[in-house]
């Protein structure tokens, strides 16, 4: 983290791999990202912090990539930890790490940017793997970074749009109703 100190622009974008091959709970993974964006926001003094959320994911796309005991482990683990109460839960845990360093700790230079309606659409659904994204996606994605930059404001937000929307608005209404049952 050394280079966070002097780069003009500096982006965290974690969060995939925890919510599978490195799961430990949704909790314990707030409790660290709240820590990492602590430390990088003070290092930072006053220069921008990014904070990239979590794009949507499709466990329904997980594929069977290699046809043994390694890859039916990595299907089995992409099917079940990439469903959308989870994706909306580390959303949630992100976003709140964010809030708590602007509200609670008083660093002014973190901004959250969310990718989620670019990867909310036909568009994303049909350049991912479930997971991961194409160059299109991720040039898309590239520019909206560069807008953060860019804006005064120095946040840009996207809103998930389309058919996909009733469904997620369900998820996430059962996710409030009922609670997050993987912490």
């Amino acid at each position: 983290m050394k280079s966070i100190e002097t780069d003009d622009v500096s982006i965290i974008s974690i969060s995939v791999w925890d919510m599978g091959t490195y799961y430990r709970g949704v909790n314990p993974w707030f409790v660290a990202m709240k820590k990492i964006i602590l430390e990088a926001a003070k290092k930072r003094r006053n220069k921008p912090l990014y904070v990239m959320n979590l794009h949507n994911i499709y466990a329904s796309k997980c594929t069977l990539k290699n046809d043994n005991d390694q890859g039916r482990k990595a299907l089995k683990l992409c099917q079940e930890c990439n469903k959308m109460d989870a994706m909306f839960a580390f959303r949630d845990a992100i976003a709140s790490a964010v809030r708590c360093a602007v509200k609670e700790d008083g660093y002014h230079n973190v901004y959250l940017i969310d990718k989620f309606g670019v990867t909310n659409s036909s568009f994303g659904e049909e350049h991912s793997d479930g997971v991961h994204f194409s160059s299109e996606v991720t040039q898309v994605l590239c520019y909206m970074t560069k807008l953060a930059g860019l804006d005064s404001q120095h946040h840009v937000f996207f809103q998930g749009k389309g058919e996909r929307r009733k469904e997620l608005r369900a998820v996430q209404h059962k996710r409030n109703t009922v609670g997050n049952r993987r912490q």
